[in-house]
């Protein structure tokens, strides 16, 4: 359960639009890529196809309690990216379970996530190992970023804290924190604390290059895949969530467990291959 918190003492402030790192606060990490080798594909493939829902949910907006003339009255949840034409469903990662070798893992990736309008942008957010994650905000209110580490199972563990920092306006100087480099693969909720209970987003750390994200109506690929037989993994969030209520008033969300789905795919020399989820 997410808990409505105050900003926490101690909690170092930094400027809107100034980039925190997101770094992992725990010992010495000793980098883990040795065992995927990446490098030029003779002969890749492609697999591709779309995520879609047996009927559009009915999902009532996310109640705001806090900064309306910033974050307006209410949202739509960032948990259920759907396209009512398609039956798409957004905001799902697809990705190869267990890809020993295949194309290279692209380096000096730079992510960014801001804090717009209330909402963390993007909410899922993938990059390689060995890359950074940076936090920014253009909002000229008060965001606190509460990362925590956790797993695929389960998304919104909040046993772990790895980076809690407060980010005002504009008007407290910039206090940029030096940038270090994630070194080991890993899954990362996110949420703010500073009463912005219907903010949240995930991290994917990854080791090999062979993840995406479904485009807002489903459609996803994945290419340069060496000819071979794999597993592919489907992951969603879920979007069925129930509010917590104090006095009357929401104060946090429970969420269901996540939704997923995996399914062998055969890749051939040259050729494209076409694997698609309903959920139901």
């Amino acid at each position: 359960m997410r808990k409505l918190l105050p900003v926490l003492a101690g909690a170092a402030i930094v400027a809107a639009g100034a980039l925190v790192p997101f770094v992992f606060a725990g010992p010495p990490i000793v980098p883990v890529l040795a065992r995927y080798s990446g490098g030029p594909v003779a002969g890749g493939g492609s697999i591709k196809g779309t995520v879609t829902v047996a009927a559009l949910p009915t999902i009532a907006d996310l109640a705001i309690g806090k900064d309306a003339t910033t974050c307006g009255g209410a949202k739509k949840s960032p948990r259920f990216v759907g396209d009512a034409a398609t039956l798409g469903l957004g905001n799902v990662v697809v990705y190869l379970d267990g890809i020993k070798k295949g194309k290279a893992v692209a380096k000096g990736v730079k992510a960014i996530v801001d804090q717009k309008g209330c909402r963390y942008t993007p909410h899922i957010t993938i990059v390689p190992a060995r890359g950074k994650v940076s936090f920014t905000s253009s909002d000229p209110i008060l965001h606190n970023v509460h990362v925590y580490k956790a797993t695929p199972d389960n998304p919104n563990d909040k046993t772990t804290t790895v980076l809690n920092l407060a980010m005002k306006d504009a008007s407290v100087p910039a206090m940029p924190l030096g940038k270090r480099t994630m070194r080991k693969p890993g899954f990362y909720f996110v949420e703010c604390d500073a009463g912005h209970i219907w903010m949240s987003a995930y991290i994917w750390v990854v080791e090999h290059p062979y993840y995406v994200v479904t485009d807002t109506k489903g459609g996803f690929e994945l290419t340069d895949v060496p000819p071979g037989t794999y597993k592919l993994r489907f992951w969603h969030e879920n979007w069925k969530a129930e509010p917590v209520l104090a006095d009357g008033v929401v104060s946090d969300y429970e969420y269901a467990a996540p939704l997923t789905h995996e399914a062998t795919v055969t890749v051939a020399t040259g050729e494209a291959a076409t694997v698609n989820w309903v959920v139901k």
